[in-house]
Formats: structure tokens, C-alpha cells, sequence
């Protein structure tokens, strides 16, 4: 059986040997993958674990699979909206070193622990809207308790 060239990942240099079925539709030929989840998770865990500079391609390919827009991405990675179209559309051009190496950690970090990539995003977002808070700690029932409050100045 050839190989077949998994395109719709979005990574022009993804092969599949096996997993897959060419099959004929009303509306043309299709293809049928196997655990298309499993398969996109091991796609990531490769480029994450790499030792090639991540592009833009790869970061596009990163951001769908944690299933978040573009603002949000660049919340989690400290740039605009904007920087993250660039860095897709920039296909093939490393993305810089800190970006790259954050990318590969906040995949890491999401994965391992789902959800918190819109935790992560709700506390960039305060950042950017509020003042300097205080943290007034206090025990209560045998545990510490944390509270933010704003500082007045």
C-alpha cells in the first residue's frame, strides 16, 4: 500500500503508512482515518518534543489541537492576536526561540491538564484590566484561604 500524504493535518510533510481508507463518495473520493484524535496527539507530541525550531505551521497546527482562537493563544504566550496570525501565515519561518519554547510547554501543560488553558487565559485577562491587588491570607477551618483585594493607593 503507498503511502498516504495527510495534508488536512495542515503539515505538508505528514505521511501515513497505515490507519486510513480511500473510499469512493457521491461527491468523490474520501478518506476514513483511524483514532484521527490519537493520531493528532502523537502528531504533537512529536513536534513538541522536537528538536527543530517550531513554525508557523506547526503552531497553527498546536493552537487546533488545544481547540483555542488565535487571541486567546496569544494570551496564553504574551502576544497579540495579530503575532499569532503572522506566525501562521509565515508558514515555514521560525517562530522566535521564546515563543517556540513556550508554545511547546503551554501544550504540554494544556494536555496534561485540561482546562487550564482558559484558567490561564481569565488570569491574563484580569492582568491586563486591574490594578495591583494585595493577597490577605486567612485560616479558616485548619486551611489557609486565600483573597485578592485591590490596593488603594
Amino acid at each position: 500500500m503507498n503511502k498516504y500524504p495527510y495534508t488536512k493535518c495542515g503539515l505538508p510533510y505528514v505521511w501515513l503508512e497505515d490507519g486510513f481508507e480511500i473510499h469512493e463518495t457521491k461527491h468523490g473520493t474520501g478518506v476514513t482515518i483511524a483514532e484521527a484524535d490519537q493520531l493528532h496527539k502523537v502528531i504533537a507530541s512529536v513536534i513538541i518534543t522536537s528538536s527543530n525550531s517550531i513554525r508557523g505551521q506547526e503552531i497553527r497546527f498546536l493552537r487546533s489541537a488545544l481547540g483555542i482562537p488565535q487571541k486567546s493563544l496569544g494570551k496564553l504566550l504574551g502576544v497579540t492576536r495579530d503575532a499569532i496570525a503572522k506566525y501562521e501565515d509565515t508558514k515555514t519561518k521560525p517562530v522566535p526561540t521564546p515563543v517556540d519554547r513556550l508554545i511547546r510547554y503551554v501544550y504540554a501543560e494544556v494536555k496534561e491538564y485540561p482546562g487550564r488553558q482558559q484558567r490561564f487565559c481569565d488570569i491574563f485577562e484580569r492582568m491586563e484590566e486591574t490594578a495591583f491587588h494585595e493577597i490577605v491570607m486567612s485560616r479558616k477551618s485548619g486551611k489557609w484561604k486565600a483573597d485578592y483585594r485591590s490596593m488603594d493607593y
